[in-house]
C-alpha cells in the first residue's frame, strides 16, 4: 500500500502542474507571474514531496515506540532540509507541500484499512491530520518568538484572515466540506478532469486566505479579485443544470486565460489556491483508488 500511496502523491502534484489554464501559477502552457520557476523545475521537485510522504507514512508505522510528537519532530527536521534542495536552493516550488503532505500522509494506510466506508475515512483522515497539525501550530509560535510581526499573522490580526498551518488545523475544510462536491458535480455533468479542477481552483482562489497573494499586490486588490472570480464560479455552477459539458468547458476556459493574462499582468500569483488543487487530486486519487463510487455520497 505504501507505494500505492506514494504513486498517488505524486500524481496528484503531476495533474496539478499539467492542469491549464491556472491563474498567475505554473502550468503547461507557462510560468504565471512567477520569472524564477518553469513547468520543468516544478516537476523536478515532486520527487522532495514524495519523499516527505514517504518518510510521514514509515514514522506511522514505528509506533507505539514513536509518539506522534516524536513524528512531527522528525517531520519538520526533514521538511527543513527538503526546503533548502527546492529549486535547486534557489526557490521556492513546493514549500507549501512538503508542509501539507507531512499531515496527509502520517497514518494514512492504517486509516485506508481501518475505515468501512467513504464517509468514516474522511472523518477519521481528517481528525488525524488536525492532530498532527496541533503541533505544528505550537512549535510555530513557540519557536518564533515574533512571529505576531510576521506579515501571515498581521494579515490576520487586521484582515480576520487565516493562513495554511489554521487551514492543516481545521483538516482542509474548503477541500473536504466544498470542493470535493464540486469536483464531483462537475465530473457528474459531463465536464473533464481537468475542467472540474479549474472550477475548484477558482473556489479557492475566491475563499482562501492567501498571504503570498495579499503580500503581492495588496490586501484590497486582492479581495476585489477574490470576489469576481466569486461571482464568476457562481454563474459557472448555475450553468451546470442548464448548459452541455462543451459550452461550460468552452466559458471557463476562456475566463480563466483572461484572469491569467490580468494576474500576470499584476504580478499576482494564488500560491495557497494552487496547494489546495495538489491536496484535492490527491484526496480524489486516494477516494478512486480505494473508495470505488465514492462521488455518490457528495451529489
Amino acid at each position: 500500500m505504501t507505494d500505492v500511496i506514494l504513486h498517488l502523491v505524486a500524481e496528484a502534484l503531476r495533474l496539478e502542474l499539467y492542469t491549464a489554464p491556472k491563474p498567475g501559477l505554473v502550468d503547461r502552457h507557462n510560468s504565471g507571474a512567477h520569472r524564477d520557476l518553469s513547468y520543468e523545475i516544478m516537476a523536478a521537485d515532486i520527487p522532495l514531496v514524495v519523499s516527505q510522504a514517504r518518510l510521514a507514512l514509515n514514522l506511522a508505522k514505528a509506533r507505539p515506540q514513536l509518539d506522534s510528537l516524536a513524528a512531527f519532530n522528525a517531520l519538520r527536521s526533514n521538511g527543513q532540509r527538503l526546503e533548502s534542495k527546492l529549486g535547486g536552493g534557489k526557490t521556492n516550488t513546493y514549500k507549501g507541500l512538503v508542509f501539507a503532505f507531512s499531515f496527509l500522509a502520517y497514518d494514512l494506510e492504517l486509516i485506508i484499512k481501518e475505515a468501512d466506508n467513504c464517509t468514516e475515512f474522511i472523518s477519521s483522515w481528517r481528525k488525524q491530520i488536525s492532530c498532527l497539525a496541533e503541533f505544528a501550530q505550537k512549535d510555530y509560535r513557540e519557536a518564533n518568538r515574533d512571529f505576531m510581526s510576521g506579515f501571515g499573522y498581521q494579515a490576520k490580526l487586521i484582515h480576520g484572515r487565516n493562513g495554511a498551518r489554521e487551514e492543516a488545523l481545521w483538516a482542509y475544510p474548503l477541500v473536504f466540506e466544498e470542493a470535493l462536491r464540486l469536483y464531483a458535480q462537475g465530473i457528474g455533468r459531463g465536464l473533464s478532469q481537468e475542467s472540474a479542477a479549474l472550477l475548484c481552483l477558482m473556489l479557492f482562489i475566491s475563499k482562501l486566505s492567501d498571504s503570498n497573494l495579499y503580500k503581492r499586490i495588496g490586501y484590497r486588490q486582492a479581495r476585489l479579485w477574490q470576489v469576481k472570480v466569486g461571482k464568476k464560479l457562481r454563474v459557472l455552477r448555475d450553468n451546470l443544470n442548464n448548459e452541455d459539458a462543451g459550452e461550460n468547458t468552452i466559458e471557463l476556459v476562456r475566463y480563466m486565460t483572461e484572469l491569467d493574462r490580468r494576474f500576470i499582468e499584476q504580478n499576482a500569483s494564488p500560491g495557497g489556491a494552487a496547494d489546495h488543487l495538489a491536496i484535492l487530486f490527491f484526496v480524489v486519487e486516494i477516494l478512486k483508488q480505494y473508495f470505488p463510487g465514492w462521488q455518490e455520497q457528495f451529489k
